[in-house]
């Protein structure tokens, strides 16, 4: 915790003295941000709004549908990835071998950067809210585990949407708005990473008073397969 804690407050000393810029006055049109959404083939976006300058005038806001919906999509993945920790945490102290915990969660963590890089080699990108879905569709499976090294097995499928939700979501709220308004909403995607953050550990654990650790896993896994249905009905309406 010390090093993880040392080397985020180094990587903010130096952006502070870096201070790279977000965007640049001579930066082109970025290219459209493509995706295939939850249906499976029709692109999120045909353009940026960036790519339109009457567009960027005329617009009341930078949050559109797409980046509302991305922001949902956000907070649910955190929503989901804190929960799941607290009902690893508690499965467990359940099964008597919470000195293995460190191994389980090094593992489900091993599985997120196999699937970032994975998802980064792909030349198509997915709908942030499809790999919610599959994110808490997965977490919902971990109910099953009756040892420790099922459990560990069984994060392993969720674990490898974790990273690839989370970039997804950086990128369709970059692609998706002009480049002078992408500081501010990034800064708005990190609020949404906080905001799920800080729900989904207490609502899991809740559940886990009232019932037990396996339910935990089904109840976050369901939430945040509602807060996708929610983000994609936003979208649609708004669109």
């Amino acid at each position: 915790m010390l090093a993880i804690g040392a080397a985020v407050v180094i990587a903010g000393i130096g952006l502070i003295l870096f201070d790279p810029p977000t965007s640049r006055s001579s930066e082109a049109p970025a290219a459209p941000v493509v995706a295939q959404d939850i249906r499976g083939k029709v692109a999120l976006e045909k353009g940026p709004i960036s790519a339109s300058p009457t567009t960027i005038a005329s617009s009341a806001s930078w949050l559109t549908p797409i980046a509302m919906a991305a922001l949902l999509a956000t907070s649910g993945a955190t929503l989901t990835l804190s929960g799941t920790d607290i009902a690893l945490t508690a499965s467990m102290r359940a099964f008597g071998h919470v000195d293995l915990l460190g191994l389980v969660v090094t593992a489900w963590a091993f599985a997120s950067m196999v699937g970032g890089f994975i998802y980064g080699t792909m030349s198509k990108r997915w709908d942030p809210l499809l790999l919610l879905v599959l994110l808490a569709s997965l977490t919902v499976l971990m109910i099953f585990a009756g040892s420790w090294w099922t459990l560990l097995l069984l994060a392993l499928p969720s674990g490898m949407f974790c990273a690839p939700l989370i970039s997804s979501t950086v990128e369709v709220i970059a692609g998706s708005v002009a480049p002078e308004r992408r500081g501010r909403a990034l800064g708005v995607h990190t609020s949404a990473l906080m905001l799920g953050n800080a729900a989904g550990a207490p609502l899991t654990g809740a559940v886990i008073d009232r019932a037990s650790p396996g339910v935990g896993f089904v109840a976050i896994g369901v939430l945040g397969t509602v807060v996708a249905v929610t983000a994609l009905t936003v979208r649609h309406l708004r669109s």
